[in-house]
């Protein structure tokens, strides 16, 4: 069965608001795509009650026009990102600890909630700065990626609990730093095989690496890929697939297991409409599975 294609709303975030978001949906689906990987979950900017409203409408409006919500990005609300979600923080016999891992799960158990409105069971981690004490270079040291790791199993297992699954999703800078490259793979290497990746196939190969060995090193673990295309330079604008750098025939080659991939578009070129350029990547996409 071929992949299904949905888009990372982010690609059309400016479009979203209260008077485009039910028009821009429809054109989503009559382009074709199956769904849909909403962004800035469990945002701290947001109150509980804003955050489910706001789920709600989602997928009320999603509803509307059959688009699904297999994953999410995802900020762990402040509640869950206690200490108490660290293994050595949780020992027995501590009342402090005992209050961490209750609001730790308190917070979880919110976020489920807010998935659960949406239809989704996957949580992805769209930066290590989603996590509270981590800046987007933790995977430049050796004890950054041990830490953020430790943080990312925590929260697999404890996510478990709730019918939470939750995975990391790359930038180019995770293979920069002092670690030279080596921050990404120890992050897999250290992680949970409950810890699942998204494999932004642009910021890989913006990164020097070969988005297509990625994906199969990941073996099982690769949940999901973006797909973009441009000319690999962090922060240029992107184009429609096929009209870049990117050589998309083996990543899709490699990736033809996956239930989902994701068309994304960072920044468009200017001029250039967005929703026109994730429908035309859509339309490549068509034409080459």
């Amino acid at each position: 069965m071929a992949p299904k294609i949905g888009l990372q709303l982010w690609s059309v975030r400016d479009a979203l608001g209260a008077a485009g978001l039910r028009r821009t949906l429809e054109q989503l689906a009559a382009a074709g795509f199956a769904g849909v990987e909403p962004f800035g979950i469990g945002s701290p900017q947001f109150t509980v009650d804003e955050r489910r409203q706001r789920a709600r409408l989602l997928r009320q409006e999603l509803d509307r026009v059959g688009l699904a919500v297999p994953s999410v990005h995802a900020a762990v609300p402040r509640a869950a990102r206690s200490a108490g979600l660290s293994g050595s923080a949780g020992s027995a016999g501590s009342a402090g600890s005992a209050g961490s891992a209750g609001s730790a799960s308190a917070g979880l158990a919110e976020l489920a909630e807010e998935l659960g409105l949406l239809g989704a069971s996957v949580a992805l981690i769209s930066s290590p700065d989603q996590l509270e004490g981590f800046g987007r270079d933790a995977l430049d040291t050796p004890s950054g990626v041990a830490a953020f790791a430790e943080q990312l199993n925590a929260l697999a297992e404890r996510g478990s609990e709730f019918g939470l699954r939750f995975g990391y999703h790359n930038h180019w800078w995770d293979w920069e730093g002092q670690a030279r490259g080596a921050g990404y793979p120890r992050l897999v290497e250290l992680t949970s095989p409950n810890v699942v990746f998204e494999v932004d196939t642009y910021w890989a190969f913006a990164a020097g690496q070969d988005p297509s060995e990625l994906i199969r090193r990941l073996g099982p673990r690769a949940a999901f890929i973006h797909i973009k295309d441009g000319d690999g330079a962090p922060e240029r604008p992107q184009v429609a697939l096929g009209e870049g750098a990117m050589a998309l025939e083996p990543i899709l080659a490699a990736a033809a297991q996956l239930e989902w991939w994701f068309v994304e578009l960072d920044d468009a070129v200017p001029g250039h409409d967005p929703l026109d350029v994730v429908v035309a990547s859509k339309r490549w996409l068509g034409q080459h599975l």
